[in-house]
């Protein structure tokens, strides 16, 4: 399994083989079933769920909707990113998805219509994860390029750019301020270090590399309280945010973690591996 997206209390899942599914997290059974032909369509490299709905990118530069109830492709946006849409996330609202490409382009696209809206070019390298602030009025972008991009979805403009010494970036999580508002990064990178930025500041604040490898994902759970990392060794990292302290440190996979996501209720964690495993991890506070 490459990616993982939860919503609405089931995860949706996306595998190299071209396999979608949507897991029931009560029951832990495969509620939906899709699939893509990947000799046709190349390997899902993102994924998204809006809780009706299942977006995916492709390496073939397509977006592909399917639906979460029968698993039935939807509908599909040709040529969205030349070689290959690499990350997806999908507004709160549930109007509009908005995804990056291998080439370095972030877009945004009216699901009902299906219209690009937003066409952000900066990046010079393979945008490698996006977050949508709570309000659906930023889009926080990271690349290999060693930059991360605050934008005005609004507007179409570049608000901040910050950007690391070492290393491109993985994954990013978004977190809220004293103020409520959505200006605290955390990153995880080649580098093999977590990053620590304010969207007002081009350097990290703070960086953390003791000894835990490249990560390739991070995820923030819905209150900012906690988040949880993964990567390169294998194993799922629990943290505390502020102040920054390492919970504890999980051991289930046996191969590289790429994707993290916490349930709605933070009550759970989905981590999805190269092992061809998804495992739930149960939270307790």
């Amino acid at each position: 399994w490459l990616s993982a997206f939860v919503a609405a209390a089931a995860v949706a899942t996306a595998g190299v083989d071209g396999t979608i599914a949507l897991w029931d997290l009560s029951s832990y059974n495969v509620m939906t079933h899709g699939s893509c032909q990947v000799s046709k369509t190349g390997a899902p490299l993102a994924i998204s769920f809006s809780g009706e709905v299942i977006f995916t990118g492709w390496a073939d530069g397509k977006l592909r909707a399917h639906d979460a109830e029968d698993g039935a492709l939807l509908w599909t946006i040709d040529d969205a990113h030349r070689n290959g849409a690499t990350a997806l996330q999908t507004a709160h609202n549930s109007k509009f998805i908005v995804s990056g490409g291998d080439n370095g382009e972030v877009r945004a696209w009216e699901i009902r219509t299906r219209d690009m809206i937003r066409h952000l070019k900066q990046h010079t390298m393979t945008v490698t994860s996006l977050q949508i602030s709570p309000d659906d009025s930023k889009v926080v972008s990271a690349s290999r390029d060693r930059s991360i991009l605050v934008w005005d979805l609004a507007q179409g403009t570049r608000l901040s750019a910050l950007y690391q010494q070492m290393g491109g970036i993985n994954s990013v999580a978004l977190f809220m301020d004293e103020n409520g508002e959505a200006t605290q990064l955390v990153s995880v990178g080649q580098d093999k270090k977590m990053s620590f930025w304010h969207t007002s500041d081009r350097s990290p604040i703070e960086s953390i590399g003791d000894g835990i490898g490249e990560q390739h994902a991070i995820a923030a759970n819905s209150t900012g309280t906690l988040f949880a990392t993964a990567g390169a060794d294998a194993k799922v990292r629990l943290w505390q945010y502020n102040p920054t302290a390492l919970l504890l440190e999980g051991v289930g996979h046996s191969a590289a973690v790429l994707s993290l996501a916490f349930s709605p209720d933070d009550k759970q964690l989905v981590s999805v591996g190269d092992d061809g495993n998804v495992l739930v991890w149960n939270i307790y506070q």
